[in-house]
């Protein structure tokens, strides 16, 4: 069970660091961002930092929104388009 834990704990600093990223490649804010998925920008500002973990909702919210794999985004898979 405690590898399970750290491997999502993973997955949720990568998650983050991979909006930061795209955030930067697109040229928009977290205001923006919140305002276009519906996900808060106090819950963006906490994934990028790291002090929250996303929820299947914002998963998918984030991977159509900038359409791309929730594996790509979550560190679990290399391809970093959607199918």
């Amino acid at each position: 069970m405690k590898a399970i834990e750290e491997r999502y704990a993973a997955a949720a600093a990568h998650f983050g660091g991979k909006i930061a990223e795209l955030l930067e490649d697109k040229e928009i804010s977290m205001r923006e961002l919140a305002r276009q998925t519906g996900v808060s920008n106090a819950t963006i500002s906490r994934l990028i930092s790291g002090k929250s973990r996303p929820d299947g909702k914002t998963i998918v919210a984030m991977a159509c929104y900038f359409d791309v794999s929730a594996d790509w985004l979550l560190g679990i898979g290399s391809q970093r388009k959607r199918e």
